[in-house]
């Protein structure tokens, strides 16, 4: 016989798990209301126990109170305010402002079910005493973590990771012109204008850079061009850092910092002392991405800013 594949993916399927036990749980009870003859659903247990410890409050209050979005706390008072347990009354001082109260059909319903509550707090004490579990301080505990990080950060973190770590840094090549063209226009095109001395280096980029003693890496993940980075030579001792730029569906995911990474060994490779670079306030993660390496402001006359008419910001970092 098959043994429960669930069980078997472990923490991998603990969303599943938990669902699966809520599931088991919110049936039972279900039935338990049904053989009551009670018109009561388990899922709105939560919202009328703590109107019945309150005089009113704002939709808005129990939501944060209870832990859930706006809209699906609504969408119980809605189903609540249909049965007629709850009723909606308008604040005096904003009538946009819905606030709620158990409706006097609602308090009675509540007297009723109180025994059935506390019967339910019983039954899940002692099943957690049987299974020996520490499962509502744990539960507890995995809340007030993913207060402190979510799970899409954690799971984006661990993505990152994986996608970086197969990530490889290459130089540039006459094949690579056109993903050279195409990261560095998507990004141009949807912030600014591409002016004449942009069309020069990106459609010239083995003449107008590399012929010139400069530099162009690339970043590739698995078979596709994700991400690059130009170095102008300004001089024997100074460099200019150009044309960054990262596929949309890569960015977020640290490809920006292993290029600059490369870039910056790259600089001291050969023997640059310092590199300068021209950023706009539009780009918020890349300014950010600039001053995390220690880029601050330059006043070192740049190769591009005489022949761009766009806003920059000029940065500059000394190589040791």
């Amino acid at each position: 016989m098959k043994g429960n594949y669930i069980q078997e993916l472990g923490e991998m399927a603990i969303g599943s798990r938990l669902k699966q036990l809520t599931e088991v749980f919110m049936k039972d009870l279900t039935q338990v209301y049904k053989e009551l003859h009670v018109d009561f659903e388990p899922r709105w247990f939560t919202f009328v126990h703590l109107l019945s410890r309150v005089d009113k409050l704002p939709i808005t209050e129990i939501a944060k109170r209870l832990n859930q979005t706006h809209v699906a706390a609504n969408q119980v008072a809605n189903a609540l305010e249909k049965k007629k347990l709850i009723a909606s009354i308008k604040d005096k001082k904003d009538q946009r402002k819905r606030i709620l109260k158990l409706s006097a059909k609602g308090k009675k319903l509540v007297t009723e079910l109180e025994p059935v509550w506390l019967a339910v707090e019983k039954a899940v004490s002692d099943l957690l005493s049987e299974s020996e579990s520490g499962l509502i301080k744990e539960i507890d505990k995995i809340e007030a973590s993913l207060q402190l990080k979510s799970m899409k950060d954690r799971i984006d973190e661990q993505v990152n990771t994986e996608i970086l770590s197969q990530v490889q840094i290459l130089n540039y090549k006459p094949v690579h012109k056109h993903n050279f063209i195409d990261l560095n226009l998507a990004w141009l095109e949807e912030y600014f204008e591409v002016e004449d001395h942009d069309q020069k280096l990106l459609f010239n980029p083995d003449e107008e850079i590399i012929g010139k003693g400069g530099h162009i890496i690339m970043a590739a993940y698995k078979s596709d061009v994700v991400g690059t980075v130009a170095l102008l030579k300004v001089n024997p001792t100074l460099c200019e850092l150009t044309k960054m730029a990262v596929s949309e569906k890569f960015r977020g995911r640290g490809i920006g910092r292993k290029l600059l990474t490369a870039a910056l060994d790259l600089t001291k490779q050969n023997g640059f002392q310092k590199v300068t670079l021209l950023t706009s306030p539009k780009l918020e993660r890349a300014v950010n991405l600039y001053t995390s390496f220690g880029f601050t402001e330059s006043k070192e006359p740049s190769l591009l800013l005489q022949n761009l008419s766009r806003c920059s910001i000029q940065l500059e970092l000394k190589i040791i």
